[in-house]
């Protein structure tokens, strides 16, 4: 492998958290394009495509990434969103020629770096988040012949040390109790290309649209370190020392070895850099860690 000395090493795991829904049908990309934050209509084969669907008021109800297989375009999204996104998706497929099925037959497997990809492996698809990082579907029959081929070039992990290593590189996660809370740019959608201001219309784009254009987004999603044996559900507020006021509230918690949890949090940007305290004052303390992009929003 491509390992320093000092570099964590590369490993994959079975994402047993996330499942991927199957959209077929000849109205099945203008229907999601419809639908969804990114401009689906450039996703190519052998890509993947992050985006956000939202609900009326503009907050984002579920996160997924998509590819293509064939015609079908396949959603890679955790269990705990894809029901409620499913029922509301199947709400408005009306006549439209488009079924959403979940995939029983599809196992998702996520690499730390596709630098050390073994030639034998199944082929993955493109880096998440304009890093090193990638996601593979595999079939579920043809699964340990895949696990097989990955161990000549990684370590084995497992679904908490993917999460926190995606969490690191800065990309958010929806949780049941996290839904509707968000606009796209609180949680770095924009900054990630999972928003496209020149798609067109989807659920929520006018609330979306005028986040942008009345001025610069007053809160952001930002990473913490915090001690390893904390514990907090998403939407859990955060508070600066001394004050009452809430200063934002926890996206997701997540176990980084014995020593430490990482978190990422919604806080408002008078505060970014500050030590923040989860739950109360004088709760947990939360120490920020620099996110690996640039939380200006760039030019579109």
């Amino acid at each position: 492998m491509n390992q320093s000395s000092t570099a964590a090493p590369s490993f994959f795991a079975q994402l047993d958290h996330l499942c991927v829904i199957r959209a077929s049908g000849p109205d099945t990309e203008s229907f999601l394009h419809g639908q969804l934050t990114n401009d689906l209509k450039t996703l190519s084969h052998g890509q993947l495509q992050l985006h956000g669907y939202c609900s009326p008021k503009g907050r984002v109800l579920a996160l997924m990434h998509i590819t293509l297989d064939a015609d079908d375009f396949l959603l890679i999204l955790p269990k705990a969103t894809s029901e409620s996104l499913l029922k509301r998706l199947r709400m408005f497929v009306m006549r439209a020629k488009v079924t959403l099925e979940i995939d029983e037959q599809v196992q998702v497997i996520g690499i730390s770096d596709i630098g050390d990809y073994p030639a034998n492996a199944p082929l993955p698809t493109l880096a998440i988040s304009g890093d090193r990082a990638a996601l593979i579907l595999v079939p579920t029959a043809q699964f340990s012949e895949a696990e097989n081929a990955l161990s000549q070039g990684y370590e084995k992990g497992d679904a908490i040390h993917w999460a926190a290593s995606r969490l690191l590189a800065g990309e958010p996660q929806i949780h049941p109790t996290t839904q509707d809370k968000f606009v796209p740019q609180m949680i770095n959608l924009d900054l990630l290309d999972g928003l496209s201001f020149s798609k067109g219309c989807y659920p929520g784009q006018e609330i979306v649209a005028r986040t942008r254009y009345l001025g610069k987004v007053k809160r952001r999603m930002q990473v913490f370190q915090a001690a390893a044996d904390i514990e907090a559900a998403p939407g859990t507020p955060l508070y600066v020392d001394g004050k009452d006021q809430a200063a934002g509230e926890l996206v997701e918690i997540i176990p980084a070895g014995q020593k430490a949890s990482v978190a990422s949090a919604v806080i408002r940007l008078e505060h970014a850099g500050c030590n923040l305290h989860l739950g109360s004052a004088d709760g947990p303390l939360l120490q920020p860690l620099p996110l690996p992009y640039d939380l200006e929003a760039p030019e579109q």
